[in-house]
């Protein structure tokens, strides 16, 4: 997956120049946009779409060519989404569609309405209910975002564009950058002493 890519001018070789291709169905828990999820989540790294572990790693800062991208998306194309990993964000389209809008409601479904009257509407929304600040995960965090349509779709749908990688690598950097400044904000608070923290640096194109 790595292989041809690059992160702080240093090229990255593997053993192989191809995509994994396959789909493991046991039971996990690990899996998180970046990270590790949480305990008790049901699927693992090897679970999410190519398409959105290569937006992942962009948003890292690797530097990953446009052939590897179409080959993610490819593989996606292909295999399909894993089962387990569908469950869990469909999982997250009824929790939080009805939490924005009642029972039976999906982000994907009902919820779609609200999000398609426009994107301050949304975001208008989301700070009323206070969403996505609650969720626990980038995941569920991005679901309840604005973009929550089209995360929905980057993740559960097969045919996807290069273009589409690189705007679901935006959003995850977004929202890693979101999270640290929360984080550090939070740390000030309880310790206002300590040295203010040095800010990261973005990934090379998505900064935002």
């Amino acid at each position: 997956m790595l292989n041809g890519g690059a992160l702080d001018g240093a090229t990255i070789h593997v053993s192989s120049d191809s995509v994994a291709d396959e789909h493991h169905d046991d039971t996990t828990t690990h899996g998180v946009a970046g990270s590790a999820a949480p305990e008790g989540s049901a699927y693992e790294q090897h679970d999410k779409p190519r398409a959105g572990i290569a937006a992942e790693l962009l948003a890292k800062g690797y530097v990953l060519s446009e052939t590897i991208l179409g080959k993610a998306i490819e593989i996606d194309h292909k295999q399909g989404i894993s089962t387990r990993f569908l469950n869990y964000i469909r999982g997250l389209d009824k929790t939080i569609g009805e939490k924005i809008g009642g029972p039976e409601t999906t982000v994907s479904g009902k919820a779609k309405e609200v999000y398609a009257q426009g994107h301050a509407q949304a975001r208008s929304i989301d700070e009323t209910h206070g969403i996505s600040k609650q969720a626990g995960d980038y995941y569920s965090r991005a679901i309840a975002s604005p973009f929550g349509v089209k995360v929905m779709e980057f993740y559960t749908g097969t045919r996807k564009q290069v273009q589409d990688v690189h705007e679901e690598a935006l959003r995850i950097a977004a929202a890693e950058k979101e999270a640290a400044a929360a984080a550090a904000a939070t740390t000030a608070a309880h310790n206002p002493d300590a040295p203010a923290a040095v800010p990261t640096t973005s990934a090379p194109g998505y900064s935002s």
